[in-house]
């Protein structure tokens, strides 16, 4: 196969002649000739803002080739208030006209809320290789984590959508800050600002916040609403007390006349009871509505799924912060005291309500305890303000928390460790001692507790002995009822409860402070997006530059895209700012679909510049040229495995597309020739068969299983069927194993190294960026893995039809190796590139110069 001689980006291949010349992409030299193109929106046709390109048109009689359209990269990263433009790219002959339709879908953002919804159709001219569509991402006041929507492109025209990339990804940076950015100045100063603001607040911010979220705000409304039955249920209770003894047992004189049925209190009081004896069933029918409602559970689901999103996009300085303890437990236990905190605050519209509601009772029934019913809560105030501000409690114990919790959590991911150097009776010690002091702390606590919550309980029979002496000559006297009396007693009762209660509702709102501060910190810390908006948008720069320049180029080949080569022009990293360089001035290209071994030695930095063939890393200056169609998988070198099954293992990062087809995956895993995965696999294969053909019976689909719902005989059973009744303990065994994941203690660590690379093989990037993958394995295995990633490269798959082949991107691999010489003849490297001396060399080795 001879290769016609072509240029891009200032190299040229298929000649014998190849310049080594390369330049720095700083920017995308925009063409601004923008055009108006009318796409349809339902009946209302928009407008939506294009670019677009022309190039050479390829005329190949008798080409079965078709052209593909689809997005130019996978994800975009979009800042608030951006009219982000997302580039179609057509790849193929471009002869004649082509289109498709394209529309956003809601992913965790929503329309209206994140983006403007969009829709229309997209035409390319004979000719055109290149357009753009305007996607508007609406800028809010409110905080929330990294969300993300999708573009995708439907119904195509004398073309073919890619089979990955004709779906894109983008995602919503957003500036703002969490609780709210009025303190930005602050907050933006990480633990030390946010320490500077006061925490009242700042919680008042985070329940702001909470209520702008969809649902919230009427869920707080309706709770504080229907949460004062309580208090009329109370009221009616000293009412209806005042009542009984005052009007229906008293017998005073002209009290007939509000008796409930004239002249008959024993038919009064059977209503009343009546009405006492329902008032219950409307208070338990409003606990069931509020437990539906779950205000509580609203908030903490929507701080666990943040935590968990904002991690995923964190920085990699920002996840070292973060251990796995502190992320498990911000997930399970922190956000769950925050979103009691809501719940708390919530609770105290009721507690207030009863304040009012009691001393309004007492008001209006005897005036002359005015003095007294106002004393009593400002006395408690007084005690509250004083107790909190004057008296010193004892220690925290959450310093020795947390020092429990690090000595568990290394016990269990540090045992080998302490086994082998019969340290587990200092372990041991260390944690008796640890404990002991936590006890001892938290005992002090409780002490504390109950002796500043005696005054506020004291106070209670205080006032009542004091209102008893005070008040009982005008009840011997009978200026003053003795029901209203009795109930006056009771209201001071219930007002010291009351205020006890909203005095530790406060305090648990206040203990919500700490851990709203570390949540502060924890969302605040710096994402990854933004330099990887920054990478992506080199990366697009780069590749529209060689596509203009390839495109003009008139190649008798099917998809002039794919010869667009990766590069790397002038890449250096530095180790710190104003610091060592650890590589200067790297430029190498390589083509498509090619095989690279990265050697170096120890220091050199080859686990950095595969970061940044990953696109994990962004170079200190230069660019690494990968087109951005291309998606890129770095496959570290510590195997890493799921707690999941072996087929979702497997297919993680690719289930539900094709690359996942469950024959594919089985050819993968049995070309690797990897001994329990593949058995493992069949059982689960069996049993989602299986769980298929039930459920198509139970719903009727076979007919040989009868209407009437007799039993069906041996033969009419599936054959997995029969395996599954009559298996053997082996076969038991592998079940059980699959069932509750413990197969994942039952395979070798050759086999674990395999699934890590099996993964990558599902998955089939276009571009795989291995972290010393020889290293798990002896010479043969080497050899084996060797050959499955060449198929991979030379297929554009493995283990994919060659019939198809064409219409796949070329796939690449770049790997690092402790050694690989270029002169041997086994290396099937098509080129090894050595880091040195601060620099980079590239060679061919033997077997590629033969190939």
């Amino acid at each position: 196969c001879t290769l016609q001689p072509y240029s891009v980006m200032g190299i040229s291949f298929g000649s014998p002649a190849k310049s080594a010349s390369s330049r720095e992409f700083s920017q995308l030299s925009r063409n601004d000739d923008y055009q108006l193109l009318k796409v349809e929106d339902g009946d209302e046709p928009i407008k939506t803002e294009r670019r677009s390109k022309r190039g050479s048109v390829i005329r190949k009689p008798g080409s079965s080739d078709i052209d593909i359209v689809q997005f130019s990269q996978a994800i975009y990263v979009a800042e608030e208030g951006e009219r982000l433009r997302i580039s179609l790219m057509r790849m193929g002959s471009l002869v004649g006209k082509v289109a498709c339709k394209y529309h956003t879908e809601d992913g965790s953002g929503k329309a209206w809320k994140r983006y403007i919804p969009s829709s229309g159709s997209v035409e390319f001219e004979e000719g055109e290789y290149s357009q753009d569509i305007i996607i508007e991402v609406m800028d809010t006041e409110d905080w929330a984590a990294t969300l993300e929507f999708k573009v995708v492109l439907t119904e195509p025209q004398n073309c073919m959508l890619g089979l990955i990339l004709k779906v894109c990804r983008i995602k919503v940076f957003d500036n703002d800050l969490f609780p709210s950015s009025k303190f930005r100045e602050d907050l933006e100063d990480g633990e030390a600002g946010t320490k500077r603001v006061r925490g009242s607040a700042l919680f008042w911010e985070f329940v702001k916040l909470i209520a702008s979220l969809d649902g919230n705000l009427w869920r707080i409304i309706v709770i504080a609403i229907f949460d004062q039955l309580k208090n009329g249920y109370v009221f009616f209770h000293l009412k209806a007390n005042a009542y009984m003894v005052n009007v229906i047992f008293g017998g005073k004189k002209g009290s007939e006349d509000q008796l409930l049925v004239k002249d008959n209190p024993q038919a009064t009081a059977v209503i009343l009871g009546m009405t006492v004896l329902s008032l219950p069933l409307l208070l338990h029918v409003w606990k069931i509505i509020k437990l539906q409602i779950d205000l509580q559970g609203h908030c903490r689901t929507v701080l666990q799924q943040n935590i968990i999103r904002k991690y995923l996009n964190y920085s990699e300085e920002s996840r070292r912060l973060v251990s796995c303890p502190e992320l498990l437990s911000a997930v399970m236990q922190e956000s769950d005291k925050l979103a009691g905190g809501i719940t708390e605050f919530v609770g105290l519209f009721e507690t207030l309500g009863k304040l009012v509601m009691l001393n309004t009772f007492v008001i209006t029934s005897d005036p002359d305890s005015i003095k007294i019913i106002l004393a009593m809560p400002t006395i408690l105030m007084a005690w509250a303000l004083f107790r909190d501000l004057c008296l010193s409690g004892p220690p925290s114990p959450d310093d020795d928390e947390e020092m429990v919790t690090t000595l568990v959590t290394e016990s269990h991911d540090r045992y080998r460790l302490i086994n082998a150097y019969a340290q587990r009776p200092l372990i041991n010690e260390e944690l008796q001692e640890c404990t002991g002091r936590l006890r001892a702390k938290e005992a002090r606590v409780e002490i504390f507790k109950i002796n500043s919550e005696f005054m506020s309980a004291w106070l209670g029979p205080l006032f009542i002995g004091s209102y008893i002496a005070l008040v009982s000559p005008q009840v011997i006297s009978n200026t003053l009822p003795l029901g209203t009396f009795l109930a006056t007693i009771s209201v001071f009762d219930k007002v010291s409860s009351n205020f006890n209660e909203g005095y530790n509702q406060v305090k648990k709102v206040m203990k919500c402070f700490k851990p709203l501060a570390a949540f502060t910190v924890f969302f605040n810390r710096p994402t990854g997006l933004l330099a990887r908006k920054r990478l992506d948008e080199r990366r697009a720069a780069a590749t529209a530059e060689a596509r203009e320049e390839i495109m003009a180029q008139e190649l008798d080949v099917g998809y002039r895209t794919d010869l667009i080569p990766i590069s790397l022009e002038g890449c250096g990293y530095q180790l710190s700012f104003g610091g060592d360089w650890l590589f200067r001035n790297l430029k190498q290209s390589v083509p498509q679909g090619s095989i690279i071994a990265v050697l170096g030695e120890t220091g050199s930095g080859k686990k950095t510049l595969m970061k940044m063939l990953g696109c994990e890393m962004l170079p200190s200056e230069g660019v690494v040229c990968i087109p951005s169609h291309l998606r890129v998988c770095l496959v570290q070198h510590e195997p890493s495995y799921l707690l999941r099954s072996p087929l979702e293992n497997l297919t993680f990062g690719c289930k539900g597309t094709d690359a996942a087809d469950p024959a594919r995956v089985r050819q993968i895993v049995r070309k690797l020739k990897m001994s329990l995965i593949p058995r493992l696999l069949d059982l689960e294969l069996e049993e989602i068969e299986n769980r298929t053909v039930e459920e198509e019976a139970d719903n009727g689909f076979f007919e040989c299983f009868g209407a009437d719902g007799d039993d069906h005989d041996e033969e009419s059973l599936p054959e997995e069927k029969k395996f599954e009744e009559t298996g053997s303990s082996a076969s038991d065994e592998n079940y059980s194993m699959l069932h509750d994941n413990s197969w994942i203690h039952h395979i070798s660590f050759t086999e674990t190294a395999k699934l890590h690379l099996a993964r990558a093989f599902v998955n089939n990037m276009e571009v795989m960026v291995l972290e010393k993958p020889m290293m798990n394995f002896d010479e043969d295995e080497s050899r084996l893995m060797m050959d499955c990633i060449r198929e991979h490269v030379r297929n554009r798959g493995l283990c994919l039809p060659e019939e198809t082949r064409h219409l796949r991107r070329p796939r690449t691999c770049f790997y690092s190796a402790e050694r690989a010489d270029p002169r041997d003849p086994k290396n099937e490297s098509d080129y090894v590139w050595t880091l040195k001396d601060k620099g980079i060399t590239a060679k061919a080795p033997m077997n590629s110069m033969m190939r």
